[in-house]
């Protein structure tokens, strides 16, 4: 099946002009997330909550104190529990005290 000169001038413009929607919206999607979001950092001693599994189910997860330990990376610490445990999580399963 061949394709005309016209029919492909009008699949290569619609393509360039979806391109170019697709580059606004992720833009704008840039703009609302970072108005919104917040960088945590932590150093050590700091007092942090951890998001800590009780079961192999997301929805049993639990909120437990703990103080950083360690700084691995600007995303990740060894965190010290209470109990004596330490394990090191990511910034996404802590937050401030």
């Amino acid at each position: 099946m061949a394709i005309s000169a016209q029919q492909l001038t009008i699949y290569l413009y619609s393509a360039h002009r979806a391109v170019i929607f697709a580059i606004a919206q992720l833009s704008c999607y840039y703009y609302y997330y970072n108005a919104r979001a917040k960088d945590n950092a932590f150093s050590v001693g700091n007092q942090v909550v951890v998001l800590e599994k009780d079961s192999a189910h997301k929805t049993f997860a639990r909120w437990k104190h703990g103080t950083v330990m360690k700084v691995r990376s600007p995303y990740s610490y060894d965190i010290q529990m209470p109990d004596g445990l330490a394990d090191s999580y990511t910034q996404t399963n802590l937050d401030r005290l």
